[in-house]
């Protein structure tokens, strides 16, 4: 991909080239407020030049970056904290509810984006305790999964992991513990600076503009080599719905000796060419909504615990024709009734 020609003006040239990808993310995080920048360059390019702006045609260069672009920096006092090794600037000049322009050059000038730089909503609160949280070991690791909670009105910035080696409520339990900064879309982390057979308790808590949340209830596992992979789970079913297909299973007969935190279900319209299709939380249900009438489909699922993926369950398919089933129910009852009314006037 390439930029159309260099210009301070703000205003692209009429040059047949494609722009480069960019787009900026307001955040604000009490006490400082910022924008994050990023676009795609090509790997050849060597310099990115940043302009801003009020209006779209009053830009004025503000940073010129030199390759490798991204860089993060994290764990060093008053340094910039980049969510993601993707976003090439932080632009920490800025002010609440203003509004700025932006165009990015790597040999020629991106198309100009707007970034509204909001405040959190007003009555906004930390956020809630992470939800769901489970540990599962595997061999030399441990998988710690979690559901996002409520953001409480102002956006998620950061997840923080707690581990112990001792309970919560133990003496000495802070002794020890370890603390891990983690991106603001995570659900999950895998621990393998552990060691076998020794338990761990962990913690998640959330941060936002506000601040920091409650930390979630407490969980515990320990790693072990004698962990195996999970059997397949029992008794797959598909019933045909209203323009949806229900799927439910049970757990597997062995998980291995390691929690289940997840369930693949894999999905295809002829057996045995099933495909992933859905990663779901420990749960044995799933409503597949993504269907056409009259197509049959066919299911499988496999279980996953802290060691890896199990097999897959059986194969079972859900035929007919998904919307009209119930219809077609309510249709022959009619009939039906129609046919015992008319045989009572005969007789009659």
């Amino acid at each position: 991909m390439f930029f159309l020609s260099v210009a301070n003006t703000g205003v692209a040239q009429e040059v047949p080239l494609a722009p480069l990808a960019f787009y900026g993310n307001s955040y604000y995080n009490w006490p400082i407020n910022y924008i994050y920048l990023n676009c795609e360059v090509d790997a050849s390019c060597t310099t990115i030049l940043i302009y801003r702006g009020e209006t779209q045609n009053n830009l004025t260069l503000i940073a010129a970056l030199d390759a490798p672009f991204g860089v993060v920096v994290s764990g060093v006092p008053d340094s910039d904290y980049y969510p993601s090794g993707d976003y090439i600037y932080v632009d920490r000049d800025v002010e609440i509810g203003h509004t700025y322009f932006y165009q990015v050059s790597a040999g020629g000038l991106s198309d100009i984006i707007e970034v509204y730089h909001a405040s959190p909503a007003p009555g906004a609160t930390a956020p809630s305790p992470p939800q769901n949280v489970i540990a599962s070991g595997g061999n030399g690791q441990i998988t710690i999964a979690w559901d996002a909670p409520e953001d409480g009105g102002s956006m998620i910035t950061e997840f923080i992991l707690y581990r112990r080696i001792l309970p919560a409520l133990t003496p000495n339990s802070n002794v020890n513990m370890k603390s891990v900064s983690l991106g603001q879309t995570s659900t999950s982390y895998v621990d393998t600076d552990i060691e076998n057979q020794q338990i761990y308790y962990y913690m998640i808590c959330a941060k936002n503009a506000m601040g920091y949340g409650n930390t979630s209830v407490e969980v515990s596992t320990m790693a072990s080599d004698a962990y195996a992979l999970p059997s397949a789970p029992r008794s797959l079913q598909v019933i045909i719905g209203e323009n949806h297909n229900d799927i439910t299973w049970n757990a597997p007969a062995d998980n291995g000796g390691s929690t289940i935190l997840y369930y693949n279900i894999y999905r295809g319209t002829a057996e045995g060419q099933e495909v992933f299709y859905q990663k779901v939380r420990n749960v044995q249900n799933f409503t597949d909504t993504n269907i056409v009438a009259g197509q049959d489909y066919f299911y499988t699922v496999s279980a996953i615990n802290g060691v890896g993926e199990g097999p897959q369950s059986k194969v079972t398919d859900a035929n007919g024709i998904p919307g009209f089933t119930y219809g077609i129910m309510i249709i022959a009852t009619l009939l039906a009734l129609l046919m015992v009314g008319a045989t009572k006037k005969l007789r009659n």
